[in-house]
């Protein structure tokens, strides 16, 4: 959809035609599978709350096995406009699992299925679920004051990515997958520094070409001794750590159309211009080739050149010999 009023002849049409595209909000369809276990459905719970209000609940468990079946998924997905997905099962081969996932025109286009990592027997004490690593945000909640662990849902969580998410395929088509998952319709260029304390922060750290983990933290800014207030993180919401239990990838060329933009929305540069990694605009100046015995110059008699072998060699003198 375009701002502007295409009514009012070729004028209006022409400024709802460059006008920028307001794209909807992407809906979210969260559902448990059949076989889901207490860990994987409260995990399921946390992690859409993290984009709440924009999902889609299923009232009951119903059968959703994206990797066997993907049909369920993309029926509803026709019929109530939803372009991404998050589901929940445990199964013995792989334990409790999160599959994320997005559509491209109500098709299949990614998909990994995260699973929870066991914890050793001298850690498993720790956690309230013994012999995984993961930290619902009710325990968290139940140890910590209701000041500290509290945010407002209306705004879209802050994500922090740490380590090394670039250098492998999986980690970093996962990264992609989730910012895409909570990161909302609208970007943002900037940051109210007095908002954030009230923001989710959402810290994904790397530790394996498979593995990490990611920790929903609250921001606190303690009085300091210089003009900056001291910033804290604390631990706000449910700690997990996952491994890629297996992935299903787009085509390069399906890829590619999804990707695609419209005419619209395309920023021309001009020719001759592009922009760098800091978004900073880089123009490139092109010369003609010049020769500089070509270059028209003024004509001395030391300077003018033979027209025999085009080397400057001075008029009246004859070149030495031996004789």
């Amino acid at each position: 959809m375009a701002k502007g009023n295409p009514k009012g002849g070729k004028k209006g049409s022409k400024v709802a035609f460059e006008s920028e595209p307001i794209e909807g909000e992407k809906l979210a369809l969260v559902g448990a599978s059949s076989t889901a276990g207490a860990l994987a459905s409260e995990l399921l719970k946390d992690m859409a709350a993290l984009k709440t209000p924009h999902v889609h609940k299923l009232g009951k468990k119903a059968n959703l096995r994206p990797f066997e079946d993907i049909e369920v998924i993309q029926e509803i997905s026709r019929k109530k406009n939803i372009s991404l997905f998050m589901t929940a099962a445990t199964t013995k081969k792989r334990g409790h699992t999160i599959t994320l996932g997005r559509t491209f025109e109500h098709e299949a286009l990614d998909m990994v299925e995260l699973a929870v990592v066991k914890a050793p027997d001298s850690e498993g004490s720790y956690y309230p679920y013994p012999g995984f690593h993961y930290m619902s945000t009710d325990d968290v909640c139940a140890t910590k004051k209701d000041a500290d662990t509290a945010w407002d849902l209306s705004f879209k969580p802050f994500f922090i990515f740490q380590g090394d998410w670039t250098n492998h395929n999986d980690l970093a088509l996962t990264r992609n997958l989730l910012i895409d998952m909570f990161r909302g319709h609208d970007r943002q260029d900037q940051l109210d520094p007095t908002s954030i304390e009230h923001t989710p922060v959402v810290v994904c750290t790397a530790l394996d070409e498979d593995r990490f983990n990611i920790q929903v933290q609250k921001m606190a800014f303690t009085k300091s001794t210089g003009t900056q207030p001291f910033v804290k993180n604390n631990l706000a919401g449910f700690a997990v750590e996952f491994t890629i239990a297996r992935a299903q990838w787009a085509e390069p060329a399906k890829r590619k159309a999804a990707c695609k933009k419209a005419i619209n929305i395309i920023d021309k540069l001009g020719k001759n211009k592009s922009k760098d990694g800091l978004g900073q605009t880089v123009a490139r100046l092109y010369h003609v080739s010049q020769d500089v015995m070509e270059v028209n110059r003024r004509q001395f008699r030391g300077t003018k050149r033979s027209k025999v072998d085009g080397t400057e060699e001075r008029e009246g003198k004859r070149p030495h010999t031996d004789e």
